[in-house]
């Protein structure tokens, strides 16, 4: 299997370190047949329904407070299957129920409208702008926990979906569910919890937004990685890994994307050194790199950039012999 301290092969840039892993080669994956609705994601939330999990729980980055960091960070990156109104509703119930105030989120879903040259944004349910067809649904929730006038949990949920006939290509289809803790007294806070009624549920031309759009073809060995319409250097797709999920756009300020890779077989050190070459052959330098553990895995987030190119981050969780080691690659070209 690949052993934490051997992972830090990429924390410092080596490649020669990272033992090889002994997950299997043959089917699916188990793990990824089993995070469907109900499965534990952390701190209280489970996937829900009209969601499914392919992957892992991931490590994240976080900022510091009077030099301290959290004490734990984690998201979860979810394909959204079912209306994402009601994948919205589900999660504030579970953060009410884990003990979270709602502190942002009131009004916290709107459909937009794109065309060549206008846009207009609208509450599900609402007016619609007259020649417009719906482009995307978005819904964000912010809950916090707050004890002793310190806020020791945030955790936020934002739902996307794009329409099927999106005008300028994009696809997403997904759900993102994000938690830091911290040391009470670390971070300040305060957590008024505001109220919150259900969403209402999408009406007239908006109820298409209700269906899971086509997805892109998912690329092989060889293939480009990057959707349509996404700028800069091509990564590709190394031989000895795969991509078990469509990749979804960023939403970034410019373009960019989130992809999710498995490596199943043995050489997941050579896999990894292949990826992190090609971001350096970009150009890019690496900004920063932290060992962790996650859900009792290892892990190593790193981060790399280049002036006037954006950021890609490389994250690898390690695997055993039931699952594959997971690599994730978000890259904004802000």
């Amino acid at each position: 299997m690949l052993v934490g301290v051997a992972l830090l092969a990429l924390a410092t840039g080596c490649s020669s370190s990272i033992e090889q892993s002994s997950a299997g080669t043959a089917g699916q994956p188990e793990e990824e047949a089993l995070l469907r609705p109900g499965t534990s994601l952390g701190d209280g939330l489970t996937v829900v329904p009209g969601t499914n999990l392919v992957g892992t729980v991931w490590p994240t980055l976080s900022g510091t407070y009077g030099g301290e960091g959290a004490t734990g960070s984690w998201e979860a990156v979810l394909e959204l299957t079912g209306d994402p109104i009601d994948v919205h509703n589900a999660f504030v119930g579970q953060l009410r129920d884990a003990g979270f105030s709602i502190v942002r989120g009131r009004h916290a879903c709107g459909v937009t409208y794109v065309s060549s040259d206008r846009s207009f944004y609208a509450p599900p349910g609402g007016a619609e702008p007259e020649g417009l067809d719906p482009s995307d649904v978005g819904c964000s929730v912010e809950g916090a926990i707050v004890e002793d006038g310190g806020t020791v949990a945030v955790a936020r949920v934002v739902v996307r979906r794009t329409a099927a006939d999106h005008p300028f290509g994009v696809y997403v289809s997904h759900v993102s569910v994000e938690v830091e803790r911290w040391e009470p007294g670390v971070r300040p806070g305060s957590a008024r919890s505001r109220p919150f009624d259900p969403v209402p549920p999408l009406a007239g031309s908006q109820v298409e937004l209700a269906q899971e759009p086509a997805p892109p073809p998912i690329p092989g060995p060889g293939d480009p990685i990057e959707p349509d319409g996404v700028e800069g250097d091509p990564l590709e797709v190394v031989e000895g890994s795969r991509v078990p999920t469509p990749v979804a756009s960023e939403w970034c300020g410019t373009s960019g994307y989130d992809v999710l890779v498995a490596i199943d077989g043995p050489d997941a050190q050579a896999v990894v050194g292949d990826y992190q070459r090609q971001i350096e052959a970009w150009g890019y330098e690496q900004l920063t790199s932290e060992p962790v553990r996650i859900r009792g895995r290892a892990a190593v987030l790193s981060r790399h950039g280049a002036s006037g190119a954006g950021t890609v981050d490389l994250v690898v969780v390690d695997g055993d012999q039931h699952e594959p080691a997971y690599l994730r690659i978000p890259r904004c070209r802000d």
